[in-house]
């Protein structure tokens, strides 16, 4: 099974899904993301993304060669330094209470 597919299969079973990449090779790792987006909005669904700054900005080069601007407003990007360090606590409770916060938009508007 390719990875792409893999991702498809995961997509398609679950509305929500938290991917950890332990990749060293950043090529290989950005690649891995690109394929999992691909396969989100191949189903038509939004995913968003906590990155670095850094691979945020080489995410969205990549991106904008591949997807139409329609399918790029499925992608959302958040830096993750800013997330994890907005509220000045790692405490899962914390973190766990400002992904809601992020979330309520995309639940609100029932975006899967």
């Amino acid at each position: 099974m390719t990875v792409k597919a893999l991702f498809s299969s995961i997509i398609k079973n679950n509305n929500y899904v938290h991917i950890f990449n332990n990749i060293t090779d950043q090529k290989e790792y950005l690649n891995k993301v690109i394929d999992y987006i691909l396969s989100a909005i191949e189903q038509e669904k939004h995913i968003l993304v906590f990155e670095s700054e850094k691979l945020i900005l080489d995410l969205h080069k990549e991106l904008e060669n591949i997807l139409t601007k329609e399918q790029l407003s499925y992608v959302h990007t958040i830096n993750n330094f800013d997330y994890y360090f907005s509220t000045g606590s790692f405490q899962p409770s914390v973190i766990f209470n400002n992904l809601t916060k992020i979330l309520s938009p995309f639940v609100e508007k029932i975006y899967p």
